[in-house]
């Protein structure tokens, strides 16, 4: 199957907001602040997430929170709030219940 990696944008803003269920979808794809508020959904939703650079592309883990980790989503782009959005999006299931 060959699938198409959301670009950076208002689409790909929406259909994070949508996945964990947000009011408003800010510019989470583009801008480095509205980045960290994502973190901060995540973090609500009983997530945790890492992102790393390595050779200039930037690449982001989504984790279950709590003693026993598991991998949920990655995630990759040439930016840090690319690559955490695309994590999230690849996100299966519905987000936990906010804490």
């Amino acid at each position: 199957m060959n699938r198409t990696l959301d670009e950076p944008g208002q689409d790909l803003d929406r259909k994070v907001a949508a996945r964990l269920s947000l009011s408003e979808a800010d510019a989470f794809s583009t801008d480095e602040t509205s980045v960290d508020r994502l973190v901060s959904a995540l973090e609500k939703h009983g997530f945790v997430s890492s992102v790393e650079q390595q050779d200039g592309s930037w690449w982001a883990t989504i984790w279950t929170s709590g003693s026993k980790r598991e991998r949920l989503a990655t995630g990759s782009g040439p930016s840090r709030p690319l690559a955490l959005c695309r994590a999230v999006v690849n996100l299966s299931g519905r987000p936990p219940s906010k804490h």
